[in-house]
């Protein structure tokens, strides 16, 4: 008699665990299922939250909003010297996107009789100086005499020398641009970096020449 109990007990038990089961079932059968990405997405279809600026853009070449820098720190110090200038593109889709050279700058000015740097701006035909801190160069800055290639010229060269065949393969990269008095010579760095698959392709150029100066791509 304890033994058919105990037999139904454990039937009932059983019952009630396959009903549990069941439900459980239903309810991952029954339940929305999450829209699936497309597949082999083209780079142009990555959201640009920084467009690279086109024809109709108020953006400058590199020497365009120099000029525009230079009125901010006509009232800094009088001997104030252009240490380098850089601007970044973020997800610039092709190589018709980044030929014209055209950014948003900011610019980096020393005072050597001061050892002062201020940095400054540059939007369109608007420039600010954003901040002044202390700073030692060890080298004196070269200035902008050797400065002949400006940044539309760099981006040519880089393209033309292998940036183009990385746009084709990588798609959609950012572009890092940046102009440094400070060295030997006035140099061009420029770069492209996909941060998907991690490879870059970063190229020095001589801004007085034009010339390749080293190149280097990762990986």
């Amino acid at each position: 008699m304890g033994m058919n109990r105990l037999e139904w007990v454990l039937g009932v038990l059983l019952v009630l665990l396959l009903m549990v089961v069941l439900g459980l079932s239903a309810l991952l059968w029954l339940r929305p299922r999450m829209p699936e990405m497309p597949a082999g997405l083209p780079p142009t279809a990555v959201v640009n939250p920084q467009p690279a600026p086109n024809s109709n853009s108020n953006s400058k070449t590199a020497l365009a909003a120099y000029a525009v820098a230079q009125r901010a720190v006509q009232d800094w110090h009088s001997d104030a010297v252009l240490l380098n200038a850089s601007a970044t593109l973020p997800l610039s889709v092709n190589a018709n996107g980044l030929g014209q050279g055209v950014a948003n700058w900011a610019y980096t000015f020393y005072s050597p009789g001061n050892n002062m740097i201020t940095l400054v701006s540059v939007r369109g035909d608007e420039a600010r100086r954003l901040s002044e801190s202390a700073y030692k160069q060890q080298a004196a800055p070269l200035g902008v005499g050797g400065w002949r290639l400006d940044s539309q010229q760099a981006v040519q060269v880089f393209l033309n020398n292998g940036a183009a065949q990385f746009l084709q393969e990588q798609g959609a990269s950012t572009l890092l641009m940046q102009l440094t008095t400070s060295e030997a010579q006035v140099t061009w760095f420029l770069s492209l970096h996909d941060e998907g698959s991690g490879r870059s392709y970063s190229m020095r150029i001589n801004a007085t020449t034009g010339d390749v100066l080293q190149v280097e791509a990762v990986p």
